[in-house]
């Protein structure tokens, strides 16, 4: 699969997407999800057994793709079950024209802006509800900032381990660049953990930033928010997981 991956890179390489909302300022990445569903390459991955019948076609082929990819392959047996329970919703609060988002509410549901059955990294927005599925073993999900910035680590990650070099933008500017930052400089990529020598104080303050950044956003204000800072704690547990699962 890598060299058929490998020989896919070099043939798509020169496709460019160009999109028509100039806020998302998206960056280059390699094989692109509207370039994979042309290829109908098969997945050893069964669809059906994740999701409950209906779903739009392209986010299946969204699951598909993560599916081969090694982080997108471990997260989804981590989170499959006996029978498909994840199912889609249009959330008529996200319908903006342009509006790109996702959200999971637990019981196997995650809404979705119709935008973003047109956006070409929803596999990267799926990942991000699939960490959030996995954070709250499917329950009713904690509005916890600290499991935002564990899941946007974890998107970033599978964005670099399905090829791309940054993949979409999470948020906004400043805390893409923050995420970024953390997962390149302080997080080792083979154990989830904090990588050795680092300095601790540069990555607390580095964290505190990442949570001052989501404390100021409407999205993630309100009734049942919440913060954890606490410089014993390490907030990835989930990452770690997905990274040493053999499943």
């Amino acid at each position: 699969m890598k060299n058929l991956k490998f020989l896919l890179v070099i043939f798509l390489g020169s496709i460019v997407w160009n999109c028509a909302n100039p806020e998302l300022e998206l960056d280059e990445h390699v094989l692109t999800l509207p370039e994979f569903q042309s290829l109908n390459y098969p997945s050893e991955f069964d669809v059906d057994k994740l999701l409950k019948v209906g779903y739009p076609a392209v986010l299946g082929n969204s699951v598909t793709y993560i599916s081969m990819t090694t982080l997108g392959s471990k997260l989804l047996k981590l989170i499959s079950k006996e029978k498909p329970y994840i199912y889609f919703e249009v959330n008529t609060d996200f319908a903006d024209v342009g509006t790109m988002k996702m959200g999971f509410a637990g019981g196997g549901k995650i809404y979705y802006s119709p935008y973003t059955l047109e956006f070409p990294y929803r596999d990267e927005l799926l990942f991000h509800e699939f960490v959030h599925i996995l954070q709250n073993e499917n329950q009713s999900p904690l509005k916890s900032r600290n499991n935002e910035i564990e899941a946007y680590l974890a998107q970033y990650l599978y964005a670099k381990n399905a090829g791309g070099s940054k993949g979409a933008m999470l948020i906004n500017p400043a805390f893409s660049a923050l995420i970024r930052y953390i997962a390149d400089n302080y997080i080792d990529e083979n154990t989830g953990m904090l990588r050795k020598g680092i300095n601790q104080e540069k990555f607390n303050k580095l964290y505190n930033d990442a949570l001052d950044i989501l404390e100021s956003l409407s999205g993630y204000q309100g009734e049942g928010w919440f913060s954890i800072r606490d410089t014993n704690t390490y907030y990835f547990p989930n990452i770690i997981n997905l990274i040493k699962s053999n499943v």
